[in-house]
């Protein structure tokens, strides 16, 4: 038997039972989108750079058509509650050798038809820190951030468990 046989069935099996490894959208919707964030935050056009995390982040773990927010069944809505920088570790100087950006949003799914909400409106906080004249820096601690944050919603706001919460 091929080392190869083994995984293939298993592979086989798993698909023919329906298994899927992406994520599925609520009973009923079959289209999605995802909003521009209203944006609280003191750095403007914040809410574009996660417009386009989040946005990939939904197209590459949801199972279901991207549509535009006018066309879509369910919408995922939020804001971006803070973006702030964080002073860091300094050296013996009392220079500042390390910094971060802290950035906490706020999201949750709408039925668009309804409006209503469906399941829990999820909070999530990155804090990324870097060192000064390594790197990318800010720009480059800021789309760590940007990147963790986006997975991080999309897996709790289409996890089935929630769905239906209040």
């Amino acid at each position: 038997m091929s080392r190869w046989a083994w995984p293939l069935a298993l592979a086989t099996g798993l698909c023919a039972c329906g298994y899927s490894s992406s994520l599925r959208l609520p009973e009923g919707h079959e289209s999605v989108a995802v909003e521009v964030f209203a944006n609280d935050s003191p750095v403007p056009a914040l809410e574009r750079a996660l417009y386009q995390a989040l946005d990939g982040e939904v197209a590459r773990l949801v199972s279901a058509p991207q549509r535009a927010p006018s066309g879509a069944d369910l919408l995922v809505r939020g804001r971006i509650v803070d973006y702030s920088r964080i002073r860091g570790l300094f050296g013996q100087e009392s220079e500042l050798l390390e910094s971060g950006v802290n950035l906490r949003v706020q999201a949750w799914l709408v039925d668009a038809k309804s409006g209503e909400r469906l399941g829990a409106r999820i909070e999530l906080q990155r804090e990324v820190r870097y060192a000064l004249g390594v790197g990318q820096g800010e720009e480059g601690a800021l789309a760590r951030a940007l990147e963790t944050l986006s997975q991080g919603l999309v897996l709790d706001l289409f996890s089935e468990s929630n769905y239906g919460l209040e």
